[in-house]
């Protein structure tokens, strides 16, 4: 009996002890934590068109990585280890005029967030042309619009008298009529059309012609051969002109052989003698209306190759030139530039030769010649000149007082401008020219010019500021 207790309590003992070894080998083989990512923003903020950066804040149990899925944003990290981490993430500059989008995406063991980004559009406002002319008559002057921002438009000034919208239209129109009066000044008038929003401007330039004067002559040059010749000239003119022969010029005669008509000239040529050629100018005018044409008359040496002139200078826009060549003798011609291209070529003698000279898409003024040569040694050369083209120049000039005058302006490809006073008034461009307004305030006075290289203030009373950053 004494064994069989002390069995049973050996038993118990088992017991207890087996249940507690089990225990202590489950503590040593623990389970593997689950992967966990928090993140500190639930959304980015929307970024401008300039880009930016912002910091974005998280934490996770296991390593991660981070990455944008478009090229225009980028993370300051890539990857990491657990724990609380901060990353940065940069937005470029949007050049485009469309909002755009991207994804921030963070990565740890199974887990991935993703926060959008979202990014404004570049701001645009821009019209189809800025500058528009018109004739004498009127009509209507269209202007396209494309923009991606809310607009309004308007007529700047006095220009508000003759140009006018046809209709008023909502702000996102993206086409504007405006209908132009006829001009009975008889003067060229200037108005400026303005379209502006979310601090963005454009301007539109309207030019409008005037029933103007008229001096043209039919021909402005005459080459003539030794043995003299009889000059026609046709004038075109609405209004009273003067015919001055040059004193000189003994040579030149108004022909009085057959009836003087007042638009129709002859002008006899005497003979030449000499070796060397001769040239003179005959002058038509109107002083009253300022109007003046000239003619040129250049005669032949015996026993040479005169061409019509000896230079000709072009606009950059190409042009056909033609021009009379008389010789005594068989001659070649050559042309030392590939943009000048010989149209055709016609009987000795009394030659009208012609020649395409091809646009100039540079800025800079280019060169060449064409030479007459013949087997006897004579030699003659017409140098064509070609300018460059014109670059758009504008001057804005900050003016305090009533009265201003406009500066001396130049350039080797000098075109000509206009000039808005800044109280609505406008003009077509001149040299030291007065112009006063109503009352003493700030005016900003700018001047439009294509081809000007060279600015002269001669009275600087009054200037405050001057601006040629776009000149």
């Amino acid at each position: 009996m004494k064994n069989y207790v002390r069995y049973a309590v050996l038993a118990v003992i088992a017991a207890l002890i087996l249940p507690c070894g089990c225990t202590f080998a489950e503590q040593e083989d623990p389970q593997p934590a689950v992967p966990a990512l928090t993140l500190m923003l639930e959304e980015l903020p929307v970024f401008e068109s300039a880009g930016g950066s912002v910091t974005v804040d998280f934490t996770a149990t296991s390593s991660w990585t981070a990455e944008v899925d478009k090229e225009w944003g980028s993370v300051s990290m890539t990857e990491g280890d657990a724990g609380a981490q901060s990353i940065i993430l940069e937005v470029e500059e949007n050049e485009s005029e469309d909002e755009r989008n991207a994804t921030l995406i963070i990565t740890s063991g199974t887990v991935t967030e993703s926060l959008v980004i979202v990014q404004k559009q570049k701001n645009t406002l821009l019209i189809s042309s800025e500058r528009q002319e018109v004739g004498v008559d009127g009509g209507t002057v269209t202007i396209e619009v494309k923009s991606n921002v809310d607009f309004e438009y308007y007529v700047d000034g006095r220009a508000s008298e003759w140009i006018k919208p046809v209709q008023t239209k909502a702000l996102t129109t993206t086409q504007l009529e405006f209908s132009v009066a006829p001009n009975e000044s008889g003067l060229q008038r200037a108005g400026r059309i303005i379209v502006e929003g979310s601090g963005l401007i454009d301007t539109v330039s309207v030019y409008q012609y005037g029933v103007e004067p008229v001096l043209v002559l039919s021909e402005d040059r005459f080459t003539v051969g030794s043995d003299g010749d009889l000059l026609v000239i046709e004038v075109r003119s609405n209004v009273p002109y003067e015919m001055h022969l040059p004193a000189e010029a003994d040579w030149l005669n108004e022909a009085v052989t057959r009836a003087v008509s007042t638009y129709t000239r002859y002008i006899a040529v005497a003979a030449n003698d000499t070796y060397d050629s001769r040239s003179a100018e005959i002058v038509f005018e109107s002083r009253e209306y300022d109007l003046s044409d000239t003619v040129t008359v250049e005669q032949m040496q015996k026993d040479a190759i005169i061409v019509a002139r000896n230079e000709y200078e072009l606009g950059y826009e190409g042009d056909y030139l033609e021009f009379a060549v008389n010789a005594n003798v068989s001659y070649e011609v050559t042309v030392t530039a590939d943009w000048i291209q010989q149209v055709q070529t016609k009987a000795m003698v009394e030659d009208i030769l012609g020649f395409m000279v091809s646009a100039n898409s540079e800025d800079t003024p280019r060169e060449a010649e064409i030479i007459f040569s013949s087997e006897t040694g004579l030699r003659q050369s017409v140098k064509i000149i070609q300018k460059g083209t014109p670059v758009q120049n504008m001057l804005t000039i900050s003016i305090y007082g009533d009265v201003f005058v406009s500066p001396f302006i130049s350039g080797q490809n000098f075109a000509g401008g206009m000039i808005f006073w800044g109280d609505g008034d406008s003009e077509v461009y001149q040299s030291e020219v007065e112009h006063i307004y109503e009352t003493p305030a700030y005016y900003s006075v700018e001047i439009a010019t294509e081809g000007a290289d060279k600015i002269v203030l001669s009275n600087i009373v009054g200037v405050k500021g001057l601006n040629i950053s776009q000149f």
